[in-house]
């Protein structure tokens, strides 16, 4: 069986000085890259972690509002306690904590419910683009004035939650989600 000689019979096997550190400077930069990555998604861990816990609290108090009659829920989640079908006082009302986050202000909470209300009454011609307002909320093919607590069909909501982000004292973040709940 014939043998094959290298054309260059003094050509040399393995790897010179130069193309290992070609190479380890190579896989030194890619490890570099990566840990800088890791580093960097480590500190939006935090931010990840409490918006998740705010849109958590939001769809829960969304569930919560939806277990009561819909003829009730303005009057329960709104911020005048006067108009409480239980009497005044014994309703939820617009504000709300929510568990592992901290609030703007000491004995505050983070979570607040708005409706499209003026001085406290459900109202067609609130100005609120993020809700659709001004809209026709009780279906009469009219936009007015009135209060619409008690005769709307449909109901638009958002839900608001601030917070300061953990380890900081200045750092304000907040949340939002919008909703629409009709009468069936």
């Amino acid at each position: 069986m014939p043998t094959f000689l290298p054309l260059n019979p003094s050509a040399r096997r393995g790897f010179s000085l130069v193309e290992v550190v070609v190479v380890f400077a190579i896989v030194l930069i890619s490890i570099s890259m990566f840990a800088r990555t890791l580093a960097s998604s480590k500190s939006l861990d935090p931010i990840a972690t409490e918006t998740t816990i705010a849109a958590s609290a939001g769809r829960t108090m969304f569930e919560r509002m939806k277990n009561h009659p819909f003829e009730q829920v303005f009057a329960l989640y709104n911020d005048v306690p006067g108009d409480d079908p239980g009497g005044a006082g014994t309703a939820p009302g617009a504000e709300f904590d929510v568990e592992g986050l901290t609030p703007l202000t000491p004995g505050g909470h983070c979570g607040t419910i708005i409706f499209p209300e003026k001085n406290g009454a459900l109202r067609e011609d609130a100005e609120d683009q993020k809700l659709g307002m001004p809209r026709d909320l009780n279906a009469d093919g009219n936009i007015d004035g009135l209060n619409h607590g008690g005769d709307c069909v449909i109901l638009p909501i958002r839900i608001r939650i601030e917070w300061v982000m953990h380890g900081s004292k200045d750092t304000h973040r907040w949340f939002e989600m919008y909703t629409m709940f009709g009468r069936y």
